[in-house]
C-alpha cells in the first residue's frame, strides 16, 4: 500500500497551525494553502493517485504557493480578521490531492493546473 502522502502532509500543516506559537498563522491557512496543485496521471481524486502511484512512477509532484491571495498575510496579522481556516479543512478533506473546485458540471478540476495548463487555458 502507497503511503498517502498528501493526508501526511495536511496533517502536519494542521499540527504546525494548531501549535500555540503557531496560532496566529492559522487564520491566514485557506484552501490555497493546500501544498500540492495540478493533476497527476490526469487524476486529482487522492485514491486515484494513489493507486497509480503503486504501478508508475513520477519525477516531480508540482508544489504550489498561491501569490494571488493576499489577504493571507494579511488574515495573520490582525487577531480581528476572519479565519480562512475552513476553507483549508474542507480542502484537505475533499478526497483530491491538490486544491479543486467542482466546475459547473459538478467535475472536479484542479484550480491550477501548472503542468497541463500552466496558463488555465
Amino acid at each position: 500500500m502507497t503511503l498517502n502522502i498528501f493526508e501526511v502532509i495536511n496533517n502536519s500543516i494542521s499540527d504546525f497551525v494548531e501549535n500555540q506559537e503557531n496560532k496566529a498563522l492559522k487564520r491566514g491557512t485557506g484552501s490555497y494553502s493546500i501544498p500540492f496543485r495540478g493533476s497527476i496521471f490526469g487524476e486529482i481524486e487522492t485514491a486515484k493517485v494513489l493507486s497509480k502511484l503503486n504501478a508508475e512512477s513520477v519525477d516531480v509532484i508540482w508544489l504550489g504557493s498561491n501569490p494571488n491571495v493576499p489577504e493571507s498575510l494579511d488574515a495573520i496579522l490582525p487577531p480581528s480578521s476572519p479565519s480562512h481556516y475552513e476553507g483549508f479543512v474542507q480542502q484537505a478533506m475533499n478526497d483530491n490531492f491538490s486544491e479543486a473546485y467542482k466546475n459547473s458540471e459538478g467535475a472536479n478540476l484542479p484550480l491550477w493546473d501548472p503542468i497541463n495548463k500552466p496558463n488555465n487555458g
